[in-house]
């Protein structure tokens, strides 16, 4: 019989896209150096339309909602962190009825310096992918599907897993747009480590760009909450960086053999970073941005991605040329000769294909894909009327065609032998 690992399940979760999770209920304090407001309300993390800390209440004593505030719950799990008040209802003659309000920073619910054995977190928006197998047994049924990924480095080890409701809350992501979340995480430290000190959010940014590049879109691990070695729940860390609304259709499919390969994808990852942390995290931001946006934006964008690319890599890295003296056209197709990516045009890129045949200007799809981006950011009135002729299909296509490339030259980076989906 096949063995299956348990399913990781999450600490903070949520049943329906957009749903608030509630951090606190009852009485805390508005304070600055001239009074302490007390507030009978809640706090709460809320997702959309953005997604932050906010609190509500009403004031037991007067409160002047010009002046600048900290809050601070009575067992001090948030304290003397700084707010910005956004809401009041006042009824003549009886004072300031309620407030709302937003926490601005620093956004962690708890009392960060006790000792954690491990954190546990959740990815929203990420697209689907089938990993080795887990497990999830309820008290009305037992669920078994492929959905992990583990990721490990010297110090830690990260433990991704999809969600057992994936699919409906895919379905309901869909449907009513949003946030959901869609997988959970633990990052567990080794004993050494968990003596020193640990900067967490460094390793967040990490994992959170190494996840961006694997869906296409902006996207993070977030609700990091900490466990000690009894299973307690420390604090959480409510602070929120970018995830991009919404659901992406297409699959990343990994059988047991290839998930070895993504981590060796990581271990690649992790030797960039350390070495060129600042140019990956540029490069994977302008990838990102090249896959959402309209047409012609996401054109310039993968230009920009693709130049960027070539002056780290060719230039800087390997010293294949020296300075900036080649066109665009022949950056993009030095860059990708080096990762040995072809730059023929598939055949279900028919109307790529008739127009280059056609007009017979084009020896390769790149020389089309800078001109069109030169005819947009460099362009006198006749060359915007010439562009705004070219057949909308065409556009598509070449637009899918030179984030393909750029894809395809990001697995080779990291030591994909094949490009993911």
């Amino acid at each position: 019989m096949e063995e299956y690992t348990k399913a990781i399940l999450p600490i903070k979760d949520i049943s329906k896209p957009n749903e608030e999770i509630e951090i606190y209920r009852g009485v805390f304090f508005l304070e600055n150096n001239k009074t302490s407001v007390k507030i009978d309300g809640h706090i709460a993390y809320r997702w959309f339309p953005k997604r932050e800390v906010y609190f509500t209440g009403t004031p037991k004593n007067n409160i002047d909602i010009e002046e600048k505030y900290t809050i601070r719950t009575p067992k001090d799990e948030f304290t003397n962190i700084e707010v910005f008040m956004t809401f009041s209802e006042a009824l003549v003659g009886h004072g300031i009825l309620k407030i709302e309000g937003i926490i601005l920073k620093d956004i962690i619910f708890g009392d960060t310096k006790l000792i954690f054995n491990k954190i546990n977190f959740v990815i929203a928006n990420m697209r689907e992918f089938y990993g080795e197998k887990i497990e999830y047994n309820s008290k009305t049924k037992n669920t078994r599907y492929k959905g992990r990924i583990e990721l490990k480095s010297e110090s830690y080890t990260i433990i991704i897993d999809k969600h057992p409701d994936f699919k409906n809350r895919k379905n309901d992501l869909v449907k009513i747009g949003g946030y959901h979340i869609l997988y959970i995480g633990e990052i567990n430290f080794n004993k050494k480590q968990r003596l020193k000190n640990i900067n967490l959010e460094a390793i967040k940014d990490q994992i959170s760009y190494f996840i961006r590049f694997l869906n296409k879109k902006p996207c993070e691990i977030s609700l990091m909450t900490a466990i000690d070695n009894k299973g307690n729940e420390l604090w959480t860390d409510y602070t929120s960086g970018r995830t991009s609304l919404g659901y992406i259709t297409n699959e990343i499919i990994i059988d047991n053999q290839e998930t070895i390969e993504f981590n060796q994808a990581w271990q690649i990852f992790c030797d960039l970073w350390e070495t060129d942390k600042d140019v990956i995290k540029f490069l994977i931001d302008w990838y990102n941005e090249a896959n959402q946006g309209t047409l012609e934006v996401s054109i310039i964008h993968i230009q920009i991605a693709f130049e960027l690319f070539f002056n780290w890599y060719i230039i800087e890295k390997k010293k294949i040329i020296e300075g900036d003296s080649i066109n665009a056209e022949n950056k993009i197709r030095l860059l990708l000769h080096e990762f040995d990516i072809a730059l023929d045009i598939p055949d279900d890129y028919i109307n790529l294909k008739n127009y280059i045949t056609t007009l017979k200007l084009y020896k390769n799809p790149i020389k089309l894909f800078v001109e069109i981006r030169n005819k947009m950011i460099h362009a006198n009135d006749a060359q915007i009327k010439e562009h705004q002729k070219m057949p909308i299909d065409v556009l598509i296509e070449i637009r899918t065609l030179a984030f393909s490339y750029l894809h395809q030259a990001l697995c080779k980076l990291f030591g994909f032998k094949e490009h993911l989906p």
